[in-house]
């Protein structure tokens, strides 16, 4: 009877060294039946959109708080060009060089062509690929602040941004304005995902935040 007690203990803490060994996989590296999966989606994505380019992808890291897989990939003189990350689930590719490119571009149309009054502005937009089809999708967030920022200002604006990024070809699929008024110290979102509302349907979407 004891030698069957102690074959089922040394049975249990086998297993629980086991576990144990892969959760620190885990957590180190991912899903280590997922990874392998990701740095595939990333290189046929890689063929895909830089058919012409010599690349090399590296061979990952996971990060467990946001559960995304990220690649550094290399040029032919082995220095870094660009990063993946493969996320939600293998579902989405960001292609950080892309949105660099995106958030310029954001920035340059709000200075140029803006008639808004501002302060403070911030833009972090986001250029994602679905992984099944590669089909792009865009995420622009906006973040205001000023003295004289109305809601049928910012509406107008937000109507502007939605024209604009049809016209250069995005593929806008959010769009989200925060933005506060520091006359009376309130702060509002408007988030936008149909580009044939008018200015009047967009000053009833905007929502006053805390």
């Amino acid at each position: 009877m004891k030698k069957i007690l102690i074959r089922c203990l040394s049975f249990v803490l086998i297993l629980a060294v086991l576990y144990l060994g892969y959760s620190t996989i885990r957590t180190l590296n991912g899903n280590p039946l997922s990874m392998p999966k990701a740095k595939k989606i990333a290189n046929e994505y890689l063929n895909q959109a830089y058919p012409d380019n010599k690349l090399i992808i590296s061979d990952g890291t996971y990060n467990i708080k946001f559960g995304n897989y990220y690649f550094d990939i290399k040029g032919s003189s082995d220095t870094n060009v660009n990063e993946l990350v493969i996320q939600e689930g293998l579902k989405t590719i960001e292609d950080t060089n892309k949105t660099k490119e995106l958030n310029e571009k954001v920035k340059q149309y709000i200075t140029a062509n803006s008639n808004l009054s501002f302060e403070k502005m911030e833009v972090n937009g986001t250029v994602f690929f679905t992984s099944d089809n590669f089909k792009r999708n865009d995420n622009i967030w906006i973040g205001l602040s000023g003295e004289d920022l109305t809601n049928e200002k910012i509406a107008n604006f937000g109507k502007s941004i939605m024209n604009w990024s049809k016209e250069n070809g995005l593929s806008l699929n959010r769009l989200t304005i925060d933005f506060t008024n520091l006359t009376f110290n309130e702060s509002f979102r408007l988030t936008l995902e149909d580009n044939k509302l008018d200015e009047q349907d967009i000053v009833n979407m905007i929502k006053k935040t805390e």
